[in-house]
């Protein structure tokens, strides 16, 4: 088999093997984005129901506080596994892409950061009523928000040079225009490549 010919096969597998994982990549997209659909009808749904707004005997939460805060646990379950299944797919997209591996762990854990917003908007209204006062509830998300930023704040630490060495990269790209270039190169290849059959 010719190098031109070797050259174009393994350009075929990578191109079946990245669709491939880029589809397996959209399916936790598409499965949450499907799930917060269904929650967000279902919310609607019971919103239209008698008696939502009303308080719940012996507390000052409303039903609807409640119902919104058991919706909110579950959407916040949704998208923390959804970070999850996230990254072991993100890791072989861009292994295969030779991209930074890496980065799949500091998407996830934007993510779990997104989850704790979401949680604190959305328990709010069940659980302060309760406790009486703001503060405490403030404070106690965040020390659980310091858990996923101080996650978030070690991986950008650690791979700080590789990042930079991947923009550094793409910049000079884009600036040079890289295509061309890699084309010249492909081309003085192919020519050394008749040059040794000859």
């Amino acid at each position: 088999m010719s190098p031109e010919v070797s050259d174009m096969v393994e350009e075929a597998d990578l191109d079946i093997n990245r669709d491939k994982l880029v589809e397996e990549l959209a399916r936790p997209f598409v499965k949450l984005v499907l799930a917060l659909l269904v929650l967000q009808v279902l919310g609607f749904v019971v919103g239209l129901l008698p008696g939502f707004d009303n308080t719940i005997a012996s507390t000052s939460v409303s039903i609807s506080g409640l119902v919104g805060g058991i919706f909110t646990v579950i959407a916040v379950y949704l998208i923390a596994n959804f970070g999850r299944e996230l990254e072991p797919r993100l890791k072989d997209v861009m292994s295969v892409g030779e991209e930074l591996a890496e980065t799949a762990t500091l998407i996830k854990h934007i993510i779990y950061l997104i989850a704790v917003s979401i949680a604190y908007d959305g328990l709010g209204g069940v659980i302060i009523p309760l406790m009486g006062n703001s503060w405490m509830y403030e404070l106690a998300f965040l020390v659980i928000a310091l858990v996923p930023t101080s996650l978030i704040i070690l991986d950008l630490y650690n791979n700080f040079e590789d990042i930079t060495d991947l923009a550094t990269e793409k910049l000079t790209d884009i600036l040079t225009g890289g295509s061309d270039s890699e084309g010249e190169k492909d081309d003085q290849e192919e020519k050394g490549g008749e040059s040794e059959e000859n």
